[in-house]
């Protein structure tokens, strides 16, 4: 990590802040921090591997190396999260929305007397001016550095225990479980050449200079130009992002599966192929076993709304599966615990990414001030204690997810679940009694942007994954520690002056970020119908909770002590259980028929051949729905074709 890599860092940010600006904030084309890496990043990455034999060609001395390279990516990456629509926009509603949407009929007024004055600003015209925007357009600052300050500290913090949480674990799944981090793949290969490293055998064309890898990305290309010959002349046959059920199931019991889709995405059969097929066949197996179980109980015509509970069993599995990493990992965690208690000296831990007494007790402090944190703010500490709890041990969960399977998609994380969850695990009557006032519940509902309709948590995921791309790159374990806080800090200061410069220009009701402004509309609807209406029991939804739980654990218990070959993985039974099922069962159903065909074919040999082919529909998935549609909707706003890597 060298001082230019970090000036580089810093420009391609406020390039990237630029361009969030500009198409996910103004004009919504396309969300481009959604996608796994964010687009931005991505891009500037693409421009850094087509600049360097440029300027190797004209002579250009001292290039960047392959770290310089990967510091400036990861900096973009963390930072770019941090002004994305997930994460700054997707917090800074809840901050006044309380007070702006307030009505007689809501009851938001009997919440406002336990949110601190530090969540927000309070004077009345500074808080129209965020929604409404003001003539001059200025920017009270006044007003917003109290809780600006609440907020970074908040997340420098979060990011802190996060950081001290995958320290704890990296060895464990890196080097012990070797997990292959697919998603690293992607500025692995491409950054290979730029930096004038040649990684492949002696028989293999580089990445970059291979057809098989051009003809991945043509087929991409191919398919997004003709998503935009359709946008010009809706009679051109194109794709499109999907395929709908509901088109041809339109009677009972059929029709209660109608919300089926076959999402067209490239780049998640492109790193499917890189996943173990078991895991892609338990995914669109188990998706199917549950819709079937949703017809059945169309048949039988079940009282049980929403039955099957699918989303209620994700959030069992994804309890189960936080047993299940800790118990694999649990000689792991002896050898980090008994070096964080008696300094045993024939454990080396100075690589690691924060020495093992470090990340263990600095951990346990960050978790105790953001318990503190909370307790002062009015929550109950059994209540945050549970809360943040849950949260962090689901996150684990997630990165666990990402570095074996490498799904591109935030929503594998059912942070929106965890929030229902909270009601039918507590039940509303003890969340609305906790500390004998509504203060527990109105703080937690504050910290609904962690919960529903961001991906904060999500992000700390990459200060993993940058680990290992530092571990291939030459970069050091403990400059990235550092590096991952400062683009937090980074990010969120660009934010806070792009977004509150913005609304109050032009106001958040006239912009198109509603839907991180319904999203906190829904958290506090929510509260205000719990504390009115008699407590419900939520018997299905614990019965779900358990099922989740169960199936989750039988199936790891077979597979690691009776039939060790089980098809059946619980990973893909949790991922069919989840949000982000919808959208990757088609696209992991297409990488394992693939995957089948070519192993059978042509053995390890053919499958390794072929890897590049793959992975160049990933890069031209991003490269055409990202960056290529960003640029024409930039000149041509009326063609409206909505990507979102979800």
């Amino acid at each position: 990590m060298t001082f230019r890599s970090i000036i580089l860092a810093l420009v391609f940010v406020v390039i990237s802040a630029l361009w969030v600006w500009k198409f996910e904030l103004m004009l919504l084309s396309c969300n481009l921090t959604e996608a796994i890496p964010p687009i931005p990043a991505l891009a500037g990455l693409i421009f850094l591997v087509v600049l360097y034999p440029l300027l190797k060609y004209l002579g250009v001395k001292n290039l960047l190396t392959r770290g310089e390279i990967m510091v400036v990516f990861i900096f973009n990456v963390i930072a770019t999260l941090m002004f994305s629509i997930g994460v700054f926009q997707a917090f800074l509603p809840y901050t006044s929305v309380l007070y702006y949407h307030d009505t007689v009929l809501n009851k938001y007024a009997d919440f406002r007397q336990y949110v601190p004055s530090w969540f927000g600003p309070r004077d009345p015209e500074v808080i129209r001016g965020f929604w409404e925007g003001t003539p001059d357009g200025a920017v009270p600052w006044a007003h917003w550095i109290k809780p600006l300050a609440v907020y970074l500290g908040f997340f420098l913090l979060y990011w802190w225990i996060a950081t001290c949480v995958w320290t704890v674990m990296r060895k464990q799944w890196a080097e012990n479980e070797r997990l292959t981090f697919p998603l690293l793949s992607i500025p692995l290969s491409l950054s290979e050449e730029a930096a004038g490293e040649k990684l492949h055998a002696k028989d293999e064309k580089p990445f970059l200079s291979n057809p098989l890898m051009w003809l991945g990305f043509s087929i991409a290309g191919i398919s997004q130009v003709f998503n935009l010959l359709n946008t010009i002349d809706p009679s051109f046959p194109a794709l499109g992002n999907y395929f709908r059920f509901s088109t041809i199931f339109t009677e009972q019991p059929l029709k209660s599966i109608s919300g089926v889709i076959l999402a067209h995405r490239p780049e998640v059969v492109g790193l499917g192929y890189l996943v173990p097929s078991e895991i892609l066949f338990s995914t669109w197996i188990c998706y199917w076993i549950e819709q079937l179980v949703v017809v059945a109980g169309a048949v039988v015509k079940t009282n049980v709304r929403g039955f099957p509970l699918i989303n209620e069993q994700g959030i069992g599995a994804y309890m189960a599966m936080v047993v299940i990493v800790l118990y694999v990992a649990r000689k792991h965690l002896y050898i980090v615990f008994k070096k964080a208690f008696t300094s045993a000296p024939e454990i080396d831990d100075k690589t690691e990414p924060l020495p093992y007494r470090v990340a263990v007790f600095g951990g346990l402090l960050g978790f105790m001030v953001l318990i503190g944190f909370c307790m002062i703010s009015g929550m109950s500490p059994w209540l945050a204690i549970f809360f943040f709890g849950v949260l962090l041990s689901f996150v684990m969960v997630y990165g666990r997810i990402r570095a074996e399977t490498g799904i591109p998609s935030v929503w594998t994380l059912p942070i929106s679940q965890i929030k229902s969850a909270t009601y039918h695990i507590w039940g509303t009557d003890t969340l609305t009694s906790l500390g004998g006032s509504l203060s527990s519940l109105a703080i937690l509902s504050s910290f609904g942007f962690m919960m529903n309709g961001g991906f904060f948590n999500q992000s700390t995921v990459y200060q993993l994954e940058s680990f290992q791309l530092g571990d291939k790159t030459g970069v050091s374990r403990r400059h990235i520690v550092w590096l991952g806080l400062g683009a937090v800090f980074t990010g969120f200061i660009l934010g806070a002056i792009m977004y509150l410069s913005t609304y109050y220009q032009y106001g958040l009701n006239n912009l198109t970020t509603g839907t991180r402004t319904t999203y906190s509309l829904q958290i506090w609807n929510e509260v205000t119908t719990a504390v009115s209406t008699p407590p419900i029991a939520y018997f299905a939804q614990k019965v779900a909770y358990a099922a989740g739980f169960v199936i989750t654990g039988i199936m790891f218990v077979i597979r690691q002590f009776v039939w060790t070959k089980m098809p059946l993985n619980p990973i893909g039974y949790l991922i069919a259980t989840n949000g982000a099922a919808t959208h990757v069962w088609w696209p992991f159903f297409v990488a394992w028929v693939c995957k089948g065909i070519i192993f059978r074919v042509g053995g390890v040999k053919l499958y390794k051949t072929l890897i590049p082919t793959f992975l160049g529909l990933v890069i031209g998935q991003f490269f055409f729905a990202g960056i290529f549609w960003g640029f024409i909707h930039l000149f041509f706003p009326q063609l409206k074709f909505h990507i979102w890597f979800t």
